[in-house]
């Protein structure tokens, strides 16, 4: 992550992710700042949260508590077949944006 430009949260959901996502991309990254215990101010969305921010495995047990953190968040829950298609920041928060999308569809 060196030599890119440190982004606050809420620069960062503005910068790489549609109006209507950014605020999910902010909220997420600061979840995953919590859970991976590292600056996460030059995370870019293609990072991947096992192999780049050292999250372990998104089906281990970790990962399970953080995708449950992020679901507390947003008051839903992802499909479980979603579950291992999330490998980058980018897919945790179109997968998201997309699961609050059809819960306001109704």
């Amino acid at each position: 992550m060196q030599g890119r430009a440190a982004l606050t949260h809420q620069e960062f959901g503005e910068k790489f992710f549609p109006t209507e996502e950014a605020s999910v991309a902010a909220r997420v990254r600061a979840i995953l700042q919590e859970w991976v215990g590292i600056d996460l101010s030059r995370a870019i969305p293609e990072d991947e949260l096992v192999g780049d921010l050292g999250l372990g495995s998104v089906d281990g047990l970790t990962g399970v508590h953080m995708i449950h953190e992020v679901e507390n968040e947003f008051h839903c829950t992802l499909d479980m077949d979603s579950r291992p298609s999330i490998v980058t920041i980018r897919d945790l928060v179109e997968t998201m944006a997309a699961q609050l999308r059809r819960q306001e569809a109704g």
